[in-house]
């Protein structure tokens, strides 16, 4: 709700199932169920890039991640976190003093 208000979007459609995803190391392979439909080229951005974000995340030394994002029909699509928008600021921790 409040990315909205910020004029924040998605092209990411509602899974009704989850997709399998992989790790190995600083790659990442997101492999969507059969039932998905295709993603536009917006959407995989915005999935990779949350996918990695989340990597790095969970294993901050590693400094970048692969994500491969793999559709129904076998479309491939590669990104790497390096592509990604850097995102909004931090809040600060604890309320302003």
């Amino acid at each position: 709700a409040e990315e909205r208000q910020r004029g924040l979007t998605t092209e990411l459609p509602p899974a009704a199932v989850a997709p399998t995803i992989r790790t190995d190391g600083t790659v990442v392979n997101v492999q969507l169920p059969r039932t998905a439909a295709s993603l536009s080229d917006t959407a995989v951005d915005q999935l990779a890039c949350t996918v990695a974000v989340a990597r790095l995340r969970q294993d901050p030394a590693l400094g970048s991640a692969q994500v491969t994002v793999e559709q129904p029909g076998g479309r491939l699509a590669g990104r790497s976190s390096d592509d990604c928008p850097a995102g909004a600021p931090r809040e600060p921790d604890g309320p302003a003093g």
